[in-house]
Parts: structure tokens; sequence; C-alpha cells
């Protein structure tokens, strides 16, 4: 039996299980399917970087169906009420998908495409981390969705604990950006000739943030002192 048709067998068991509320069940069961269809279980699943987990499946296919799994893990996640296990597994899910549709494009038709940058909008929503907004940000832009790569780098600026360590990955995204074609970059939500415009921006908001960064106590009391001396 095709894997895919493995996986569904799969997934149509574990909503049987949700649907009685045996969640607990539905994991375990996920867990142990996971191991079976790409010798991954689902518990590592979730400990595994993205890149690690596509390395390690070395197929698209079972890239795919790590995604799945993980979306899944999510969906349960969310009911249980965990909803920081729920957004880890969506991101990392998302991840996997784009990177999926960017190795094998001709399986990825617009319909797919569309359904894994929706799947990353409602990601988005959900208010991330540092961590899970690059994997976001990487994801749009491996579906060559460069728009709303962007709004991840900004929306990374605005969490970052240290925005200057966000430089970096803004420049080598626009410098990416820039060996484009224009129609790429056209279809992709960021023309050419708002490149510049998405750079200044990045900049001024790295800025800003750095400007926001309130002085430690202790410095603030020095001040203090040594102005009322």
């Amino acid at each position: 039996m095709r894997l895919l048709d493995q996986l569904a067998q799969a997934l149509a068991r574990v909503l049987s299980l949700r649907e009685n509320e045996a969640r607990g069940q539905a994991l375990d069961f996920l867990n142990r399917e996971s191991e079976r269809l790409i010798g991954i279980d689902g518990a590592m699943l979730e400990i595994l970087s993205p890149d690690a987990i596509r390395k390690a499946t070395a197929s698209v296919e079972k890239g795919f169906v790590a995604a799945r799994i993980l979306e899944e893990i999510s969906l349960i996640s969310e009911e249980e009420g965990d909803h920081h296990r729920a957004t880890a597994a969506a991101v990392k899910a998302f991840w996997l998908y784009a990177a999926a549709a960017q190795a094998d494009a001709s399986a990825a038709d617009n319909t797919f495409r569309e359904r894994i940058a929706g799947f990353g909008d409602a990601c988005a929503e959900r208010g991330l981390a540092e961590g899970d907004l690059l994997s976001l940000m990487a994801g749009y832009e491996m579906l060559g969705e460069f728009g709303r790569a962007e709004d991840a780098l900004f929306a990374l600026v605005e969490v970052a604990g240290r925005p200057e360590g966000v430089l970096p990955v803004g420049r080598d995204f626009y410098a990416r950006l820039a060996e484009y074609e224009d129609a790429e970059l056209e279809k992709g939500g960021l023309p050419r000739n708002e490149l510049q415009d998405g750079i200044d921006g990045f900049l001024a908001r790295v800025q800003s943030r750095l400007s926001q960064i309130e002085i430690p106590d202790e410095a603030r009391e020095a001040e203090g002192a040594a102005n009322s001396s």
C-alpha cells in the first residue's frame, strides 16, 4: 500500500479517536504510526528542527507525511488547551509543507500552495516567538510568498530580544530577493521597485526597537545619582 494511503488510514483512526474525545489515545497512536510510516516517532518530530526532519526523512513524500502528522498533533494539542505545543507543531508542519512544495514543484499545484500559505497565515495569527517566526519566514520564502515572508521578518523585529541580531537575517533576505527575476518578485507580492522601501522600513523598525530598549534599573539609578551630585 502506498505511503499516503497508509497515512490516510491512520488519520481516519485518529479522527475517530478525537471524535470520542480520546485525545491521549490519539496522540499515542500518532506516535506509533509516525514511527512505522517514516521511521521517526511523533514525540521526536516535536523535538527535532524542521530541517533535521527533512534530512532524516530524505524524501518529499515522507516529509509531507511528517508535516501532516505534526498538523494533527497541533490540532489535538489545541483541543487539549496546550496552545504552546499546538503552535510549535503547526509552524514546524508549515515549514515542512513548504519544503515539500519547493522540492517537487511539479507535484505542488496552485491549490496546494494556496492551502499551505493559508496554513502559514493561521500560524502567524497565533503570536509567534522568535524561532517560530524564523521558520514561518523561511517557509513563506520557499513558497515564493515574498510579501508574507517580509511581514514575518517585520514581526520578528518586534519580538526579538536583541533587535540588532535580526539585522543579518534581514540583509540576507533582501539580498536573496534581489537575485530573483522581476516576474517572480511580482508574483510573490514584493515587486522589485518595492525592495528598497522594504529595506528602509526594516532598518527603521530595528532602529525604533533599539531606541525603545529601556536602560537597566542599575544604570538608571547610577545616572540619577550622578545627576543629583
